[in-house]
């Protein structure tokens, strides 16, 4: 699990199994500790200037996308913890992104600027940019990584990446800002929440 902190740092925690938490909690009781044993983490990356509000696995499961306000994106090797990216992709907070799972190297992100930006971490460079027109709250990509979806203000847009960053429809159907995004688990239906009743 990798989790992003307003303290400038991302770490990643294992995820116990049952069996282990349940050694953990009668190891805690038998020493006489009413609470719950802490998690170490097993990374912590601490190169963000900013906040990190954005925190994903790449498809590879071996390094870690981080976003943060600092306005840039970093890819980082699990197993050292070295900076393998390190990108000002934005110029204003990054609130945002998302990994490709189809490529290794693709990731998205959506910043408070306006922009939903495609990088391609082979060249280490943004490929593709598009306009939201108002502060991008959450980003998704479909699984084959041809189109994106982006929701800021009370709008949801979907993009073609094959044609440029065409925008291919926008949707509106919230009174109040769209903050949040997910594809059902077959991707037929989109799921959205805002700040509306």
């Amino acid at each position: 699990m990798c989790v992003g902190f307003d303290s400038n740092h991302a770490k990643v925690y294992p995820i116990m199994e049952e069996q282990q938490k349940d050694m953990d909690l009668e190891e805690a009781e038998s020493s006489g500790s009413a609470s719950k044993p802490k998690k170490r983490p097993l990374r912590k990356f601490d190169d963000h200037l900013g906040p990190v509000h954005v925190c994903k696995f790449m498809r590879n499961l071996y390094q870690v996308m981080t976003a943060s306000d600092d306005a840039h994106v970093r890819i980082f090797d699990l197993a050292t913890s070295s900076t393998i990216m390190k990108l000002k992709a934005h110029k204003d907070y990054i609130r945002s992104g998302c990994t490709s799972i189809s490529s290794d190297d693709l990731i998205l992100t959506g910043s408070y600027d306006h922009t939903v930006k495609m990088t391609d971490c082979r060249i280490n460079s943004v490929v593709m940019s598009v306009d939201h027109g108002e502060p991008v709250e959450n980003v998704l990509m479909f699984p084959s990584s041809n189109m994106i979806i982006s929701c800021g203000g009370n709008s949801i847009k979907i993009w073609d990446v094959l044609k440029g960053g065409n925008l291919i429809h926008t949707m509106i159907n919230h009174h109040k800002t769209v903050t949040s995004l997910a594809f059902s688990h077959n991707y037929k239906y989109l799921l959205s929440a805002g700040l509306d009743r």
